[in-house]
């Protein structure tokens, strides 16, 4: 549960630096319904508080590896801090723009 929990987590940070640093217009759509898909998993594992915490306990190690893979598909140079709040991120009315 904990590794599947943090791959979701990583996956949905690395889709939203794709979403917000590489504005391919092919790409946005594909980019949108994964970051919801990962939403509604994320949203269902956060309900018990106990991985919430993991998760918030894990974050620093999460955006790392989100931010290796966003930059090695993308090529780009991304932030080293993640740009956003755990709330953002997780926010299902909100992209990065």
């Amino acid at each position: 549960m904990q590794s599947r929990k943090l791959s979701f987590l990583i996956q949905l940070l690395s889709h939203l630096l794709l979403y917000a640093y590489w504005n391919h217009p092919y790409y946005l759509p594909h980019w949108t319904d994964e970051i919801d898909n990962f939403r509604l998993e994320l949203s269902l594992l956060f309900r018990s508080q106990v991985i919430y915490n993991h998760a918030l306990e894990r974050f620093g190690y999460c955006y790392q590896k989100a931010l290796g893979k966003a930059s090695r598909k993308s090529g780009l140079t991304l932030p080293v801090d993640c740009p956003w709040t755990i709330e953002k991120i997780l926010d299902e009315d909100s992209l990065p723009g």
